[in-house]
């Protein structure tokens, strides 16, 4: 018995390409420890991410776009838009979702997910349901809250959004957290 070439079969392995829309809530006090996390979550996400498609949104009043989907930017620069920016304000889920569904849309491939990390107590811009249809995939880290309806807001667009759901009792799990769901998605 003889190998000939056509009996001989190669395996490629390829990392899929991952999109993601990044949605973090920044009303209130996000202050010290609370704004370095945010800023630690982001770079977390940029080095993961750093061959795919990300983008990043912080909300309060306004949603705000810091990092486009298609845009190329170092993690430090990243990061330091992050500090520059306004943390105080109510919170608009909607409008942040709004954006991302956006965002997330301008890139065709499939493996495409979003992750919003809130309380849920949104007080601006309405129910964001409505929002979820443009994503896939829709993770979301529920931050402490003394709103018992801000929790039943997170788990629900997290199962609506056929996405995870997880809970944090201190903002300094947040980059563990989001390091397993890139993983696992």
């Amino acid at each position: 018995m003889c190998i000939r070439d056509r009996d001989i079969v190669s395996i490629e392995r390829k990392d899929r390409l991952k999109t993601a829309v990044l949605m973090f809530d920044t009303s209130g006090s996000l202050f010290g420890e609370r704004f370095t996390t945010a800023a630690l979550t982001v770079s977390v996400l940029a080095y993961n991410l750093s061959k795919d498609n990300y983008s990043v949104i912080l909300f309060n009043t306004k949603a705000r776009i810091i990092k486009h989907i298609n845009e190329k930017i170092r993690a430090e620069a990243l990061v330091n838009r992050i500090l520059e920016s306004d943390s105080a304000g109510y919170t608009n889920i909607s409008e942040a979702l709004k954006y991302g569904g956006i965002e997330i849309e301008k890139i065709k491939k499939r493996n495409k997910f979003g992750v919003l990390v809130t309380d849920g107590a949104f007080n601006r811009g309405g129910d964001p349901r409505p929002f979820l249809k443009r994503f896939p995939k829709l993770h979301v880290i529920a931050l402490p809250s003394k709103h018992a309806w801000g929790k039943r807001v997170c788990k629900d667009l997290a199962r609506l959004g056929r996405g995870k759901y997880a809970e944090v009792t201190h903002y300094k799990q947040i980059p563990r957290i989001l390091i397993r769901l890139l993983r696992e998605t």
